[in-house]
């Protein structure tokens, strides 16, 4: 399923004109990173040995990545199922 998910969010970025993994990972950087599947997308751009990520697009997602304000609905989260397994 979540093979189906990641392909679908790349082919919708393909489908809008976007071709290069440069211009995929920039608006991926941009969009809802908390929703699993913009995630993985992005994930799978960067793992594609195959794609070349320019410098200044592998420096703004691990700036956006490394913003722990993104992130803090996940350990909200990750308090409250802590607090109700004592």
């Amino acid at each position: 399923m979540l093979e189906n998910t990641l392909n679908s969010c790349i082919l919708e970025l393909e489908m809008s004109g976007l071709t290069t993994p440069n211009e995929k990972a920039e608006v991926l950087i941009n969009k809802d990173l908390t929703k699993i599947e913009n995630l993985f997308a992005l994930k799978l751009l960067f793992e594609n040995p195959l794609n070349e990520i320019s410098p200044g697009i592998l420096r703004n997602s691990l700036v956006t990545l490394a913003n722990p304000t993104l992130f803090d609905y996940y350990d909200k989260l990750s308090v409250a199922r802590l607090e109700t397994s004592r």
